[in-house]
């Protein structure tokens, strides 16, 4: 299991979910044209975004996000390309003594 930088990894939330608000509220104003594809497609990708992040989170606490959705081993190849990301470097164990 890596070590995840958990503090950039709930910044990261953090900004992914306030775009969502933002563009929710946008959606929800009255009086708007009727928004693009371009729109919808943004808050498409930020969901799968927020819930990629989630995953991470999880999987670094050995817990599930989504569990009716899948087991601990497929959401760890479901998110193990993008939890590189947030991965601390290792101190090898000279450094560190």
């Amino acid at each position: 299991m890596l070590n995840i930088d958990k503090t950039k990894l709930r910044a990261d939330i953090k900004a992914t979910t306030d775009k969502i608000r933002a563009l929710k509220e946008i959606k929800r104003e009255s009086g708007q044209p009727r928004m693009s594809w371009k729109v919808n497609a943004d808050l498409e990708g930020l969901k799968y975004k927020a819930t990629m992040l989630c995953c991470i989170m999880a999987q670094s606490r050995g817990r599930l996000h989504m569990p009716g959705k899948m087991d601990l081993p497929a959401q760890l190849q479901h998110v193990e390309f993008h939890q590189r990301e947030y991965a601390r470097p290792e101190v090898p164990a000279s450094a560190a003594a």
